[in-house]
Formats: C-alpha cells, sequence, structure tokens
C-alpha cells in the first residue's frame, strides 16, 4: 500500500538521522514500536486503515525525537489529529498563522511547571499590561 505520508515520512527521516532503531524511538516515546512503525507507514499494518495519532502522541513523538511538537503538525498539511472528545482535526484547517519563533514559545511553556508559568504571567503582564494586550487582541 503507498499513499502520501509527508508526517510518517517526517518521523523516520528524523529517527535515522538521530540513529534510533523503532525500539529505541518507541522506549524513549513510551509508545510500541508496531505504532510507531504503522505512524511512519501512514496506516495500521494489520487492517490497512489510515492511522490518525493523538495530540498526546505528537508531544511524545517530539520528546522522544526532541524537537519541536509545531515541527510535527508543520511536517504534513493534512494530517488528521484524533481526539478523545472532539471530532478529529484536519491540520489544513488550521493553517499556520504563528512564526517559528512564536510556536518554540509555545512549546517551551507547555513543559513549564505551574510556578513556572505563574512567573511567565507576572513577567508578560508587567511588560505588556493588561489593558495595553487587550487592544492589541482586538
Amino acid at each position: 500500500m503507498m499513499i502520501m505520508n509527508k508526517f510518517g515520512d517526517f518521523i523516520k527521516k528524523n529517527r535515522e538521522e538521530k540513529g534510533l532503531s523503532l525500539r529505541e524511538l518507541a522506549r524513549r516515546c513510551d509508545l510500541s514500536h508496531s505504532y510507531i512503525d504503522s505512524l511512519e507507514k501512514g496506516y495500521d499494518g494489520k487492517t490497512k486503515k489510515a492511522i490518525s495519532p493523538t495530540l498526546e502522541t505528537i508531544e511524545k513523538l517530539a520528546i522522544g525525537l526532541n524537537i519541536i511538537a509545531t515541527e510535527l503538525f508543520l511536517a504534513s498539511s493534512t494530517l488528521t489529529i484524533s481526539s478523545p472528545n472532539s471530532a478529529p482535526i484536519k491540520t489544513e484547517q488550521v493553517p499556520p498563522q504563528l512564526s517559528p519563533n512564536e510556536l518554540a514559545l509555545i512549546e517551551k511553556y507547555r513543559r513549564m511547571n505551574d510556578n513556572e508559568k505563574d512567573t511567565m504571567h507576572k513577567v508578560a503582564g508587567v511588560i505588556i499590561p493588561d489593558e495595553q494586550a487587550a487592544a492589541v487582541g482586538k
């Protein structure tokens, strides 16, 4: 079965560039090697159905590959992300509107603990007062 799979190609390319086997990446991500293999191929080997990773899976892959999760999103303009609580999201419906620097900051923020996030909110409030931030957002 041959399908266009930019997302899977991106994972495989990064994995191989880092000299990681499927099993080693699986260990780093806390995912099964067969699931990562399916993601790289773009379909489940048993059912032959297209496979859709969750946001949690994308985050685990980013950590395992030591890259920013947004790089995985940008790797494919048509990736469908499954979510247990809502309808699937197609990345083609969410055009990238943030710069790479903005995306990197968001990723760093997501990895902060609650105290670090509180500090960031205080710093941002000093640099950009709430009234100014509200005016910019309009």
